[in-house]
């Protein structure tokens, strides 16, 4: 078995996460390919005014400088493995734990039993609903009632990249956020649990060390008018979605199929 590349996401300020990340990837054995991540401080007006969005056209709120690099960061993933032609991979943000299966999933993910696109592989805190449950080895492939927020630690299709990347030609939410409305990109995003990376829960992402979501400049009738809007389309969403996932008859590579 092939283990799937695995992209890092660290600026280079962050010099103590990428050891810390690091170790715990070798610790696993696990080869990684470093991504710079994209320094929102360091963004120009043109690189903003490239991809930004009107403000409220599609969210309640206005996004920062670090929730734009955060953003540009996810897209370099997205483009290197569109660019090189990846079948599926895994990015992670560096502020992780893993728990050893981390290394035995890296080993088979295409063999997952169900079409996905984008697999969570951490939720922070754990409180989306599972709507469905497919096995597979010693996890649960589960569908959500609503997709958790974070990036911290996905996997992705080359099919869902090159979705992604054409949806953000113009961004208007956090890159977490975007996730959650499926029936706008179509990426089929499910996750696997037990999750086999934990958030580290004493250390702040990079986005709230400078920044805080409540603190933004938002519009309280958008905000009404998005809630309303997205209830219905993830419910009509989740409908559909319930009848697309049909496990095929794949299963763990350990066991034989007659």
């Amino acid at each position: 078995m092939t283990q799937v590349p695995v992209l890092l996401i660290n600026l280079n300020r962050s010099k103590q996460r990428l050891r810390d990340s690091a170790g715990a990837l070798d610790a696993l054995g696990i080869n990684y390919e470093r991504v710079e991540a994209v320094d929102g401080a360091s963004l120009s007006e043109y690189d903003l005014n490239l991809f930004k969005a009107p403000d409220y056209s599609a969210y309640y709120k206005k996004l920062s400088l670090a929730e734009f690099g955060c953003y540009f960061s996810h897209r370099k993933c997205w483009q290197l493995i569109c660019e090189r032609n990846i079948e599926r991979a895994i990015i992670l943000e560096d502020d992780f734990s893993l728990r050893p299966e981390f290394a035995d999933l890296c080993n088979k993910l295409s063999f997952l039993p169900v079409d996905w696109e984008c697999l969570k592989l951490m939720e922070f805190p754990e409180k989306r609903n599972a709507i469905a449950n497919i096995d597979f080895c010693s996890w649960n492939i589960v569908a959500y009632d609503k997709t958790p927020c974070r990036t911290g630690a996905y996997a992705i299709t080359l099919s869902g990249a090159a979705k992604m990347l054409a949806h953000s030609k113009k961004i208007a939410r956090p890159v977490d956020i975007d996730f959650q409305y499926a029936w706008e990109h179509h990426v089929t995003t499910l996750g696997i649990k037990p999750y086999p990376v934990v958030a580290e829960n004493g250390s702040a992402s990079t986005i709230d060390e400078s920044f805080s979501r409540k603190s933004a400049d938002s519009s309280y009738l958008k905000k009404l008018l998005h809630m309303i809007q997205f209830k219905i389309n993830n419910y009509r969403y989740n409908k559909d979605l319930l009848e697309s996932i049909q496990p095929s008859r794949a299963s763990c590579p350990e066991r034989k199929i007659s």
